[in-house]
């Protein structure tokens, strides 16, 4: 691990089982920074990951997430950014998808 960061993977305390999230610490905001940039959409194993800065969820107004529908089922989390991105800052968009990591055709942002 570099040493310029500090990560905790938060689980299931009971049964060990990861939750999905992680938190990075890094030194200073040009390494966090670069990592956001660099990282967003990679993938780790076989999922794509979503790297947007910490946020108080409290902090969201619920009136600013939207439900998007009828997507072609070949559309990524980066291409809903890409097309949405251009309206404002995103925290965080997500493609529904089954058991099998296919799409479902909807998704949120």
């Amino acid at each position: 691990m570099d040493p310029s960061t500090l990560s905790e993977s938060c689980e299931i305390s009971k049964i060990k089982k990861s939750r999905g999230f992680a938190f990075l610490s890094y030194y200073n905001l040009r390494d966090a920074e670069t990592a956001k940039n660099n990282s967003n959409h990679e993938y780790i194993l076989s999922n794509p990951i979503r790297v947007t800065w910490k946020k108080n969820l409290k902090e969201l107004n619920a009136l600013s997430n939207i439900f998007i529908k009828n997507i072609d089922t070949s559309v990524t989390v980066a291409d809903i950014d890409s097309a949405f991105g251009t309206y404002g800052t995103i925290f965080s968009s997500k493609v529904a998808v089954d058991e099998a990591g296919h799409s479902r055709g909807y998704g949120y942002v």
